[in-house]
């Protein structure tokens, strides 16, 4: 059984590090005649501000897609266990003195009886 979690991945990806990219640009070009802009800060902050929200969601991703791993692993685990367990069955009293009654989910019921008095 295996289970694929890369769907999103992309959107996950792309969406924040556009949009860390497009408020980066608008900046820069807002305050891009000030002299503190030099380009030397202009190249840093369109490369760092999406690469930093690059790695940001890279870490997202990869802590989602862990907690589904887990839930998978735990879903297996039961699912194996159910199928290796045998089934449980129930000991019911019987209005019959002298007789036991034992329902299981596989059997219907299997009565035994003790003894004649």
């Amino acid at each position: 059984m295996t289970a694929r979690f890369g769907q999103w991945g992309g959107l996950l990806y792309l969406m924040p590090t556009s949009l860390a990219l497009a408020i980066t640009t608008m900046v820069v070009t807002a305050f891009g005649h000030n002299a503190a802009m030099t380009p030397e800060l202009v190249v840093s902050l369109l490369l760092g501000a999406p690469a930093a929200t690059l790695l940001s969601s890279r870490a997202v991703f990869g802590r989602l897609c862990e907690r589904k791993r887990r839930r998978t692993r735990t879903l297996i685990t039961r699912l194996e266990q159910a199928i290796t367990e045998p089934p449980q069955s129930r000991i019911v009293p019987s209005p019959v003195r002298g007789t036991i009654t034992i329902e299981s989910e596989e059997e219907s019921v299997l009565v035994l009886r003790a003894g004649t008095e």
